[in-house]
């Protein structure tokens, strides 16, 4: 079986960097914080069949999106104020840590699995496999690509 995966990220910006009185955030999602980073993970989107993909939301339910409040944030989709962040947290476990003979394909995997593990405390197991590393082994003297752009030269 495959499952491909995509830790969702974004920045937070503190006090302490340059331009933070200036810059405001964009939203107040409160996810998970990366150590020795400015990053926080706030989901992560999964898919294993042939056409579904699931996003599990990683922020805290008091911030999920509530029909009184309505935002075009992708870290608040999928986010179920009725399902603890801890419950999520081990569903991440139970797809990613559990021996499997699944092959686990990302994009710059090694970024992903970092995040996972430092953030989530996620141990990665089963075949794990990186579109840009493959490319790279065809092609070690180009520069690097693209997801978008391995798509339209490998699938017709």
């Amino acid at each position: 079986s495959i499952i491909a995966f995509s830790v969702a990220t974004e920045t937070v910006h503190g006090s302490e960097s340059i331009g933070a009185s200036v810059i405001k955030p964009s939203h107040t999602s409160k996810g998970i914080p990366i150590p020795m980073s400015n990053e926080q993970v706030v989901g992560v989107a999964v898919s294993w069949g042939d056409m579904d993909v699931y996003y599990v939301s990683l922020c805290e339910p008091s911030n999920c999106i509530t029909a009184n409040k309505r935002a075009l944030d992708l870290s608040q989709v999928g986010a179920n104020p009725l399902v603890p962040l801890e419950k999520r947290i081990q569903a991440m476990h139970s797809i990613f840590s559990t021996p499997h003979n699944y092959f686990l394909i990302a994009y710059d995997l090694k970024k992903h699995v970092k995040y996972l593990m430092s953030a989530c405390q996620v141990d990665i197991t089963g075949v794990l496999c990186d579109p840009k590393v493959a490319d790279w082994l065809l092609d070690p003297d180009m520069r690097e690509k693209t997801l978008n752009h391995m798509v339209l030269k490998y699938l017709p």
